[in-house]
Parts: structure tokens; sequence; C-alpha cells
């Protein structure tokens, strides 16, 4: 699996990301199982702090989901130049971004 930066000219050449998933090299349970949910969840996310699904489209090999693309800077405003995060730093975040997508009201 792989992200590309990709111009869409279906959106006046709007910067995007494309997440790539190789169907040969990906293992078996992740194409039978996580694909399927993540393309089900994904259309269903809408919330200005999350990124934005555009599209999805398939060939023989390949499945492409095309997002909003997030600079690094966008994503958390925090200094990383001690290294990378601790996983309980990583797990606060995930948790706050589950919590938000659940409770859409709560947080303006």
């Amino acid at each position: 699996m792989q992200v590309k930066k990709a111009l869409n000219s279906r959106r006046n050449f709007e910067l995007t990301a494309v997440k790539i998933v190789d169907r040969i090299r990906a293992p078996r349970d992740y194409q039978d199982k996580f694909l399927p949910r993540e393309l089900a969840l994904w259309p269903r996310l809408c919330h200005p702090n999350l990124i934005r699904f555009i599209e999805y489209f398939e060939d023989n090999q390949r499945a492409y989901m095309v997002m909003t693309l997030c600079t690094q800077s966008a994503i958390f405003p925090m200094d990383t130049s001690k290294g990378l995060l601790f996983v309980t730093t990583s797990d606060w975040y995930t948790d706050l971004l589950v919590f938000i997508v659940a409770n859409p009201g709560l947080i303006q």
C-alpha cells in the first residue's frame, strides 16, 4: 500500500492524495475484510476536521482511493523534532479522533 500526491483533473486540478492498494501483494484477509469496511466507512465520514473521501476506482491489479490531501503540518500542529510519538500519545490522538467522529455535535 502506498499514498501518492496527484492532481485531480475532475476537480479543477486540485491536489489530492491517492491511496493505492496492490491487490497482488495485499494479504487476502486485508482484501476480504478490511478493504470493504474501509470503503464503506470513508464516504460516510463528514466532518470539517477529517480528510474527505472523493472517489474510489479499481483495475485488475490495484484499488485506488482518492482523498483530500492533508500536509503533515495540517494534521497535527505539534513539535515532532524530538522524534516519533510515543504509543500512548498516538493512542490518545486515535481515541480523540474516534470520539469526534462518534459525537459530531459536541465538538466545534
